[in-house]
């Protein structure tokens, strides 16, 4: 269900997947969830560029490094000094707040379809 609601938005599952398994149906916390996402999220961004690249649409690498390279990086930092700093209930509430938020973002665009 996840990689069809993400395939559907052209995203990785990951934005999706986190929210789920750190909120009631998962109960984990940030700090198990993060890891393994980071590494789903690279592995597929591979995938898709590969496959991408092979059917004759290679991508723009100045700006994926610039876009996805350097801003993941800094997400990536970001939210590991945020996980020491605030306390887990924050960082889901967060989180579902952002989540809510793309959610509500999207309907307007979707409904057009």
């Amino acid at each position: 269900m996840v990689g069809i609601v993400s395939s559907a938005y052209g995203i990785g599952g990951a934005p999706i997947l986190s929210p789920i398994l750190m909120g009631p149906m998962g109960g984990l916390s940030a700090y198990v969830v993060s890891g393994p996402t980071l590494i789903v999220t690279f592995i597929v961004s591979i995938i898709g560029t590969t496959l991408y690249t092979y059917i004759g649409y290679p991508p723009d690498m100045v700006n994926g490094i610039f876009m996805g390279g350097l801003g993941g990086m800094v997400g990536i930092y970001l939210g590991t000094i945020t996980q020491r700093r605030f306390p887990e209930r924050y960082i889901k509430l967060m989180i579902a707040s952002i989540t809510a938020i793309m959610g509500l973002y999207s309907i307007p665009y979707v409904s057009r379809i």
